[in-house]
């Protein structure tokens, strides 16, 4: 189970780190998870360190997994999703 979390968390950092390649301090990027306990793990074990490390800060969504709701932003013209944390806790897999 761990390592699905980890995975899955590394996902998220490694996004959220190449953001601080391109972000500054004061900026803001919004990331969407499982929520529940999952959500309180990436939160703990790279989203508070990131925004320690680099000034930036991120809010966490929850996310049923859904593609619907990303192609709706898309085609709307309004993406308020920085970073999307696709794989499908349930199982392990990615959607």
């Amino acid at each position: 189970m761990r390592t699905g979390y980890a995975r899955a968390g590394g996902t998220v950092a490694v996004a959220a780190l190449t953001w601080s390649c391109v972000g500054e301090p004061g900026e803001s990027l919004t990331a969407v998870s499982w929520g529940g306990s999952y959500a309180r793990a990436v939160t703990r074990g790279y989203i508070e360190p990131f925004m320690d490390g680099t000034g930036i800060e991120v809010g966490l969504e929850d996310y049923n997994g859904g593609l619907a709701q990303i192609r709706a932003q898309v085609e709307s013209g309004n993406v308020h999703w920085d970073v999307v944390d696709p794989r499908d806790r349930r199982r392990g897999e990615r959607v």
